[in-house]
């Protein structure tokens, strides 16, 4: 089974590099992903290997919880150096993992 897409989107959600307004791009992407591999999925025999990419596909859809997407960069009042504001952006999870893909 190959996670190797999903595993990037997925990495791109929960680094901060994605920018807020990509959130629902990127989602739309997540689920496309997801669709296809539960696809795979169910055209696997019940076997060890079926049960170990479920579990897989499942912790890798739990990671998107740690979503952030980056706002936008602030001056810092005491260092005065430019530094990143994020956003936690955890409705990325509900919105692939409680809706039908």
């Amino acid at each position: 089974m190959d996670f190797n897409n999903l595993k990037v989107l997925v990495d791109y959600a929960t680094s901060g590099a994605m920018p807020i307004a990509d959130k629902e791009a990127t989602v739309i992407k997540l689920k496309a992903e997801k669709k296809a591999i539960c696809k795979q999925l169910s055209a696997m025999p019940n076997s060890e290997e079926r049960r170990n990419a479920y579990k897989e596909l499942n912790r890798l859809m739990y990671q998107l919880y740690n979503a952030k997407a980056f706002v936008r960069m602030v001056k810092d009042e005491e260092t005065h150096e430019d530094k990143p504001v994020y956003i936690k952006v955890d409705s990325m999870a509900n919105m692939i993992l409680c809706y039908s893909v």
